[in-house]
């Protein structure tokens, strides 16, 4: 973790010194707004004699930045890190059990064997499973949403192909059923350009008022999207702007055929047509 100041642990914080902890951004801003934490003091509570439980006062030594301790699919949240070394007699148990070591190499990733040999010449007692390099370590737990995203992504696309099917037939059977209109204008004068722009203006106001209809569902799915999301806000306004023109784009696309059969009808057949 970057240290953001203050000093990292020492082989002297040991139980029978000042109790230190470091903290992170969030924890830092949470408690101590707009102040510098380091130095300051807040109280733990810890099992006393006969279960009772006592405030124990711990002294802020340094600030990390904020890491998602939980996952990356988790929130970050305020968190205080204490040295093994003063760490209650109660809570040797749980650390025993739960306890996982990162190594930092230099260089190439280290073979699986070598760090094995390592540990079992140092405690040959100590058992070693569930080896893992980090960059596996973050691919698992990205595996769900991962697959969440892909699907989510398929589903967008076929709502994406049916959207513009959806668009083209109902603009094909407004300008079949405006054909014999159509036809009169075009006896009348009217170009062929302006025959497109009325088609294709028709198309975009259909497709305006189902964009509007859709941010406000996705603004209102925010959300539940949010635990899928990384570095990005739910409201991210490039990512809505993006979205929008890319339909706006597909939007216009479904609407040129129609637009553009519209110019090629014969005005005498169009006055004809029932």
């Amino acid at each position: 973790m970057p240290r953001k100041g203050g000093r990292d642990f020492t082989p002297q914080d040991t139980r029978d010194r000042t109790l230190v902890t470091i903290v992170n951004e969030s924890l830092a801003r949470t408690m101590w707004p707009g102040e510098n934490p380091i130095g300051k003091r807040f109280a733990c509570c810890e099992a006393g004699p006969k279960g009772r439980a006592d405030p124990v006062w711990h002294e802020v030594v340094g600030m990390v930045a904020d890491v998602r301790a939980w996952g990356l699919d988790h929130q970050v949240q305020p968190e205080f890190y204490m040295p093994m070394a003063q760490m209650p007699p109660s809570a040797w148990d749980w650390i025993g059990r739960t306890m996982d070591l990162v190594v930092r190499t230099r260089g190439g990733i280290v073979p699986v064997h070598e760090l094995q040999s390592i540990v079992a010449s140092v405690a040959p007692a100590v058992p070693i499973y569930q080896l893992s390099t980090m960059q596996q370590k973050i691919s698992s737990t990205l595996e769900r949403s991962h697959f969440d995203t892909f699907l989510l992504a398929i589903f967008a696309t076929t709502a994406l192909l049916l959207s513009s099917v959806g668009i083209y037939g109902v603009l094909s059977y407004i300008v079949a059923q405006r054909t014999h209109d159509i036809g009169i204008r075009m006896a009348l004068g009217a170009s062929q350009g302006q025959i497109v722009w009325d088609v294709l203006g028709f198309g975009m106001r259909l497709a305006g008022i189902g964009l509007a209809i859709g941010l406000a569902g996705a603004l209102a799915a925010t959300r539940l999207l949010s635990s899928l999301l990384y570095g990005v806000r739910p409201t991210d306004t490039i990512t809505f702007t993006a979205v929008s023109l890319i339909l706006l784009v597909v939007a216009l696309i479904a609407s040129f055929l129609p637009a553009r059969r519209a110019t090629r009808v014969d005005p005498m057949v169009a006055l004809r047509y029932e």
